[in-house]
């Protein structure tokens, strides 16, 4: 074609839309394949109008327009996101902590949840100190916390046993200062690997729950390295008198009617590298013709008064089992001191750990006084560190008492105040004579109730209730004791003054000839399915109840029903 608006460029590479036009418009024209010029542009206009009146075509924009801005927010936060984890990605989450074992004890005991073959049962209590305060950043919503330990041995080259663990939550204490504390979970070798292992590390390690970013895994500075004794610990054995021997010993207690042998817990029994030095004494108990054989408990007086604690194994036929704690401040109305706190936290653990217990008896051997709380005078001295130190050591020793295996008796004789019937609350079972004087008192001090009477009351009682005798610091009879239901039995006191005490003794010889083994399962499974759903504690029962089956004592039981008989259990 002869288009003089190309012939006038004719070193450009492309044409304009002019020039294109005055080449093709005609040719289209004079081939009647386009409108005439003038309707072109009418037609093309009437076009655009109409498609922007359409419906769809105004939703298409709203969308498009709502896509964009989505898209975009999106984007802005991605890269917020990204800047906040980058701004904490080389941040130094590890600190300082400070490990220490205080007892180191190793049984082998049947392992009735894995192997049903006796295994090597590993205990100990540690102090661990760390400050997690600094780690706390704007990224850190909460660390979770776990105590691993980590040994060898021939079957397999590492062992990894999560002993503790602990949530902290962004604005709690997380300046960590724990003095001699369980684990939390069983300690259990498969095989016989730690009697006299001597390399087992204790480290502390923490996952890092953050809001933004990856959930890192850190270990503190500083592990802890010990040694399990060389030899398994068994019941406790005591020397009972070193200047004569054992048959003279007996010879001199059978013709009296002796029911049972005393020994006075002085100090902790085992540490860290075996067996220490027990003070015991051997005492006569008298028989009484009125009521058969028994201890004539109102005789203290050939119990020294610098032993605040008296650990008792009942020897008799239908009383074996049953071991009892008495204690004996009687110019300090058994108040809780240091010492006595110490005293009980070794006789509880000695306890817990012997296998011939299946009853403990707690009871005062003060006349008239159960316990009358913490000891006020000795705490006027000390500093509000220590303060806060012995009270968490205290509400441990009653934590140590309720998750005693076996069930626990308190034989209430005398007033039970403060911390004394917070002692009290923590056993399975009370019995009280009906002229004892309870109460929760610690409110007319201006404290509270500080080792565990605010969260155990309200779990037996009524909350209301509860709250009405913390809030007034009522004291109470044991009749009133009673009828709220905060004892089992409430007995007419004695001229003995161990009415109480004659009670939770039959109480507990009832428990004695029941399988000891299903008596402690039935205690986990009812104790944990408390804390839990409905749902759950059906879980932990059937939990409970697998252990029992392969025992020897189920199978005991069986025999004696087909037998005819009464079952002979051995706690196996």
């Amino acid at each position: 074609l002869d288009c003089p608006g190309l012939s006038s460029v004719p070193r450009q590479p492309t044409a304009t839309i002019r020039d294109i036009n005055n080449c093709f418009v005609p040719f289209l024209i004079s081939s009647s394949i386009l409108p005439p010029p003038g309707a072109f542009g009418v037609y093309f206009s009437h076009t655009r109008e109409r498609r922007r009146d359409t419906p769809a075509h105004k939703m298409h924009t709203v969308m498009t327009r709502g896509n964009a801005i989505l898209a975009y927010s999106l984007s802005v936060l991605s890269v917020l996101t990204f800047c906040c984890f980058a701004s904490t990605f080389f941040y130094d989450y590890r600190t300082e902590a400070r490990i220490n074992t205080v007892k180191v004890l190793v049984k082998n005991v049947p392992d009735f949840s894995a192997s049903r073959e006796k295994n090597d049962l590993g205990f100990i209590t540690f102090d661990l100190g760390t400050d997690l305060n600094p780690l706390f950043n704007w990224n850190v919503k909460q660390l979770f916390l776990y105590l691993t330990a980590e040994y060898t041995t021939e079957q397999n080259a590492l062992n990894q046993v999560v002993l503790w663990d602990k949530i902290i939550l962004r604005g709690e204490n997380a300046n960590l200062d724990f003095k001699n504390m369980n684990t939390k979970y069983y300690f259990w070798d498969d095989g016989n690997g730690l009697k006299g292992h001597r390399n087992v590390t204790l480290t502390l390690s923490w996952n890092i729950i953050p809001n933004a970013g990856l959930l890192p895994s850190v270990f503190a500075h500083g592990q802890h390295s010990f040694k399990f004794p060389e030899a398994y610990i068994e019941s406790p054995v005591y020397s009972f008198i070193s200047h004569i021997s054992r048959l003279q010993f007996l010879s001199k207690m059978l013709p009296t009617g002796a029911s049972c042998v005393t020994r006075l817990v002085k100090r902790g029994l085992v540490g860290a590298h075996g067996l220490r030095t027990v003070a015991t004494t051997a005492r006569h108990w008298q028989c009484d013709a009125g009521h058969g054989q028994r201890a004539q408990t109102a005789d203290v007086s050939d119990v020294s008064p610098n032993q605040e604690l008296q650990l008792t194994y009942l020897t008799e036929e239908d009383k074996q089992g049953i071991a009892v704690l008495g204690l004996n401040r009687p110019k300090a109305r058994n108040s809780f001191s240091k010492s006595l706190v110490h005293h009980l936290l070794d006789a509880i653990e000695v306890l817990a750990h012997d296998k011939n217990v299946r009853v403990v008896i707690l009871r005062s051997l003060v006349p008239g006084i159960f316990c009358a709380g913490a000891d006020l005078k000795e705490r006027a001295t000390f500093t509000p560190q220590e303060v806060s130190r012995f009270v968490s050591k205290l509400r441990q020793m009653m934590v140590n008492i309720e998750q005693m295996p076996t069930p626990v008796v308190a034989a209430i004789d005398g007033a039970a105040l403060g911390g004394g019937l917070e002692m009290a609350l923590a056993c399975d079972m009370r019995v009280v004579a009906t002229n004892a004087k309870l109460g929760l008192v610690e409110t007319k001090l201006g404290i509270i109730p500080g080792a565990g009477g605010t969260q155990r009351l309200p779990r037996i009682l009524n909350p209301a209730v509860a709250k009405e005798l913390i809030f007034t610091a009522r004291q109470f009879s044991g009749e009133e004791a009673k009828a709220l239901g905060i004892v089992n039995h409430a007995v007419q006191p004695n001229d003995a003054g161990d009415a109480a005490y004659q009670r939770a003794l039959q109480l507990a010889m009832e428990i004695v000839p029941n399988g000891p083994v299903g008596v402690r399962m039935a205690k986990k499974a009812i104790d944990k399915g408390l804390q839990v759903d409905l749902g759950t504690g059906y879980a932990i029962e059937e939990a409970c109840y697998a252990q029992v089956i392969p025992t020897k004592d189920r199978l005991e039981g069986l025999r004696a029903f087909a037998e005819k008989r009464k079952p002979n259990f051995i706690g196996e």
